[in-house]
This record gives structure tokens, C-alpha cells and sequence, in this order.
């Protein structure tokens, strides 16, 4: 089960054994018609017997989880070794669980529940607790279980363990609602020690509780991933529950086009709706900490707003992404009924805006909230008058002026304006408005080559017609605060 591997190393220097800790778990066998030997030479799969009792896919005695329940008990008692963490706990390592490709019908709960170890009088709990497909939605777990999570992490002895789901979808089955995935709940017992990661998790959200079920992580983080078909009255949309309690003390989502709802923190990720009605992300409300939130950051993504907020948070930062609407929503940021949720900082840069249902534009930022800072820079795209946007204006006669805000905070503003063949062949000047309003304090001009008079104000510029049919390039450099 535990595999030792011989690897040649340099010239006449000895070979060393390395011992590379995993478990094994087939989707063929002799029992599906798969493969003409058990499991198809893998440790479990189709074939297993070992501890099984009640009457599995193929016929008794065989397996109801594919091996995998069988997988992990083996797993569980045959732990590879032991180390001292710098927070003084003792951790045992036990082998990793690898999937061989294929499709696993699983029809009884598997329940994960590490022992406590006991080695020269020293107590050790579990160091590690990791699954890994082949490679991304390879292999499917198709659940076909309704009374309970497919798979569930017992809480009791699992602290400060690396958690780690790799390369796994996870699917409901055509005329079975599923009642959930993964059931990582540490509220209850070693709240906050444990983090979650994973590479490649997909999932359909079809099932009566929340698909994937994170409450009370050390933090989490995901690489590209993925939930789908989660707008229905009867599928929650949510992916990190909370119970209205502070759910991660930070969260990290690395990836392309996450549908999700219900996230606690985001860094680094994806985040959509799966159709026209629900909100894009929702910040619960019910924990009672000043900033429960630390920072929240989505970057290189697809966002769809709105984002419901109930809680405090310290930093919400969104850039290099492409972010649209929900049809028929007002607001970019929407607080939760009953609740004063407080944003220290929002930083926005670096975005792409677009026309995501009926040619909407981004909404104001929030209503219900207080914001105490901003750190903007450019967004791109079709917006409203809230944000410190690229802006363009025609020329009187012809040409024009393309504006950017290339930074905009509660203490410093720089916008750059951009005349190209700009003419003016009036009597009549031009003033050209800032479309985020006024400038806190006074601006000034700190560079000018376009060879034009301009004024200054705290809400715009006034361009001194030439009067002339010259065409005049340049840029105008805007700082103040």
C-alpha cells in the first residue's frame, strides 16, 4: 500500500530508497466489468472487501464508496511518520490518497475521522489530509447519497492539518438530489487551525445543503475552481457556509470563472452568478468582531455584482479583472437589511467594465455602508458618474480629449488629460468637468504640453478657445486632493 521507490542517482553513488506515501483508489474492476483483475491492480477501488458488510454496487460484500472509505481507514491506521511543529504539536503524516481517472459512483457516506496517535507516552494528531485526482475534472465523484455530506473531515482530532482536494468533480446524479459534497466543519471543535486548499475542484451544486460546506478554516485557498448550477430555490448557492459566524480568518481563491455565493473572503479568484437573480458574493452578517474581515481581494477574475455585505471588512481590493452586472440591481455594493456594515479601505485597479444584461453600466459603489477610504485607479469601460473612469469629450470643431484617473484616494488624485487633434474654431470655450466631481482640496497643473490655456477648478478644467482651425496634442497633468 505504502510504495517504496528506487531512484538512481549520480555515477557510482548507491541507490537510495524513497519512500512517496500514497494510497491508491481504481475506478475499474473485475465487479464493474473494467478490468480482468481486482481493482485493476490498484490498492482499492470496485473490488474491495476489506471491512465492508452491507451490500455495495456490485453485490456483497463489495465496497459502497469505490475503496474510498476503505482507502482512508487504511490510510488512518497506517500512518507513515511523525514530526514537531514550531506551535509544539505533535503531527502524524499519513499516506495521500490518489485517484486513478474514471468515474466513482459513491452511494454511502465517507467519513474521515482520524485517531489520535500515541507514540513513546506523546500524544500526535493528524498532519495531513489530501486526495488527488489526475489531472483537472479527472476524475467524477458521482454522489448519490441524500441523508448526508458524501464526504465528511470528523473535527475532533484534526488540528492545524493541511487539508487538500485535488483534481476531483464533484457531481450530483441525474434524479438524485445529493445533500452534499464536503463537509469541512471545524466550528464546533479546533475552530480556525485547519487550512483548506485545493487545485482543480469542480463542482455541481444540485444538493439540498451547501455543495461544499467550509466553516471555521485557518484559511482557504483555491486554484481554479469551479461551481455551476447554483440558482435554485431548492440548490443553495452557497459554497462557505458560516452560520453567521466568522467562517476564515483569511480566504485566498486563485483561479478562472468561480460561481459562488455565500464566500466569506476572496483572493485571487473568479466570482459569478449562474443567472440573473442572485447576488454575486454575500459577506453574512452575525460576527460581532470590529474588522471580522481583514482583506478581501479578488484579482485576475470575472466578478459579477452585486455584493451583499453584513459585516465589517478591512480591505476590499478588486483589480485586474472584467467586472458586469446583474440585471435590474442598483448598487455595486449592497449592505444587508438590518445591518451598518463599515469598509475601511476599497482599492479598485486596473478593471475592465462591460455591458454584462441590457446595457447596464456599474452602479454606485454602496448604500448602507460606510467607506472610510478610497484607493481607485483606472476602470475601463462603460460606467456611471461614481467612479473614476476613463472619460472622453469632443472638441467644439473637431478632435477631442480622452481623460484617465490614474489615481484616486482620500488624500492624493492624478488624472491625465490627453488632447488629440484637438480644434476649437470658436469664440466660445470649453470646460471640461471631472466626472467623479470635485477634487478635495485645490489642484494644480503639473505639466502642460499642449500648447493651450487652461484653467483649473475642483470640478473641471476650462480650455481657452484659440479660436484658430490649429490642431493641438499634448497632455495635461492633474494632481491635488
Amino acid at each position: 500500500m505504502i510504495r517504496t521507490s528506487y531512484f538512481p542517482l549520480f555515477g557510482n553513488i548507491p541507490w537510495s530508497a524513497i519512500i512517496t506515501p500514497y494510497v491508491t483508489v481504481s475506478a475499474k474492476g473485475i465487479a464493474n466489468g473494467l478490468s480482468d483483475i481486482p481493482n485493476d491492480g490498484f490498492d482499492f477501488g470496485p473490488d474491495t472487501m476489506l471491512g465492508t458488510s452491507l451490500k455495495g454496487l456490485y453485490g456483497p460484500p463489495y465496497t459502497q464508496s469505490m475503496g474510498l472509505q476503505e482507502a482512508w481507514n487504511y490510510a488512518l491506521a497506517n500512518p507513515i511518520n511523525y514530526s514537531i511543529t514550531q506551535t509544539s504539536s505533535l503531527l502524524y503524516y499519513v499516506p495521500e490518497i490518489y485517484f486513478v481517472g474514471g468515474v466513482y459512483d459513491i452511494y454511502a457516506p465517507i467519513t474521515i475521522n482520524p485517531p489520535v496517535y500515541t507514540y513513546n507516552g506523546q500524544n500526535y494528531t493528524i498532519g495531513n489530509i489530501i486526495m488527488k485526482g489526475q489531472g483537472s475534472m479527472n476524475p467524477f465523484l458521482i454522489n448519490h447519497v441524500t441523508s448526508d455530506y458524501m464526504i465528511t473531515v470528523v473535527p475532533d482530532n484534526v488540528k492545524f492539518t493541511n487539508i487538500e482536494i485535488d483534481n476531483l468533480l464533484l457531481q450530483s446524479t441525474s434524479g438524485v438530489t445529493a445533500y452534499g459534497h464536503i463537509n469541512l466543519d471545524f466550528s464546533s471543535k479546533n475552530p480556525n487551525t485547519n487550512p483548506f486548499q485545493s487545485i482543480n475542484l469542480d463542482v455541481n451544486a444540485f444538493t439540498s445543503h451547501p455543495p461544499l460546506n467550509v466553516n471555521s478554516a485557518m484559511f482557504i485557498a483555491l486554484w481554479n475552481y469551479e461551481e455551476w448550477n447554483n440558482e435554485s430555490s431548492t440548490s443553495p448557492g452557497s459554497v462557505f457556509t458560516t452560520n453567521n459566524t466568522f467562517a476564515a480568518q483569511s480566504c485566498t481563491f486563485n483561479g478562472n470563472q468561480i460561481y459562488a455565493q455565500n464566500l466569506i473572503s476572496i483572493s485571487d479568484s473568479s466570482i459569478g452568478v449562474y443567472g440573473t437573480n442572485q447576488y454575486g458574493l454575500i459577506f453574512p452578517s452575525g460576527y460581532n468582531g470590529s474588522i471580522p474581515i481583514s482583506k478581501v481581494t479578488i484579482d485576475q477574475s470575472f466578478a459579477v455584482f452585486p455584493f451583499n455585505i453584513g459585516i465589517n471588512i478591512g480591505s476590499l481590493e478588486i483589480k485586474h479583472s472584467t467586472l458586469g452586472m446583474v440585471s435590474g440591481t442598483s448598487y455595486l455594493l449592497q449592505g444587508i437589511s438590518g445591518t451598518s456594515p463599515v469598509i475601511n479601505l476599497i482599492k479598485m485597479r486596473d478593471n475592465v467594465t462591460y455591458n454584462y444584461q441590457n446595457g447596464l453600466s456599474l452602479p454606485p459603489l454602496s448604500t448602507g455602508i460606510t467607506v472610510y477610504g478610497y484607493d481607485l485607479d483606472v476602470i475601463v469601460g462603460n460606467t456611471s458618474n461614481n467612479y473614476p473612469i476613463n472619460f472622453s469629450v469632443n472638441a467644439p470643431t473637431s478632435g477631442g480629449v480622452a481623460g484617465y484617473y490614474i489615481k484616486y484616494t482620500n488624500y492624493y488624485i492624478k488624472i491625465i488629460l490627453v488632447f488629440m487633434q484637438y480644434v476649437n474654431d470658436t469664440t466660445t470655450n470649453q470646460t471640461i468637468n471631472f466626472p467623479t466631481g470635485s477634487f478635495y482640496g485645490n489642484p494644480v497643473i503639473t505639466g502642460n504640453n499642449t500648447g493651450l490655456t487652461i484653467t483649473l477648478s475642483s470640478t473641471g478644467v476650462t480650455v481657452t478657445s484659440p479660436n484658430s482651425t490649429t490642431a493641438y496634442n499634448g497632455v495635461v497633468i492633474i494632481e491635488g486632493a
